[in-house]
């Protein structure tokens, strides 16, 4: 019986490491194609960068100088899709190859918007 019991553990194991049982974690390269700022009742272009987006644990991590290593708490996420937001008023959304960004504050409204492809992703086992 204890065989058994071991036999279907080391099937368990050998299931859960496999590359195929295995989740890709979310990870793109970003381009910024529109930035705009709504300040004052005036709109104003912001600067453009391209920053690297992707999964950590529950966050969502972006970097380049705009965002500077920013995480965001995921609230979704799938293979083609990534929903993120704090209590701050920022909003991160991927999908299928696209961004959408928000800032809402008291003084003004953030909007960035481009394009993301797959970087090689991290097998997480």
């Amino acid at each position: 019986m204890r065989l058994a019991a071991l036999g279907k553990m080391t099937a368990l194991a050998m299931c859960l490491s496999s590359p195929a049982a295995a989740y890709d974690a979310l990870s793109q390269k970003c381009i910024m194609h529109r930035h705009i700022i709504l300040e004052d009742d005036a709109i104003k272009e912001g600067k453009l960068d391209t920053f690297e987006m992707r999964e950590e644990s529950d966050e969502l991590y972006l970097g380049g100088w705009y965002f500077g290593g920013a995480s965001l708490p995921l609230d979704t996420v799938a293979t083609d899709y990534a929903k993120a937001n704090d209590d701050e008023g920022r909003t991160f959304i991927y999908w299928a190859g696209r961004f959408h960004f928000t800032f809402i504050s008291h003084r003004h409204v953030t909007s960035i918007s481009g394009d993301c492809k797959p970087v090689p992703r991290m097998n997480r086992g």
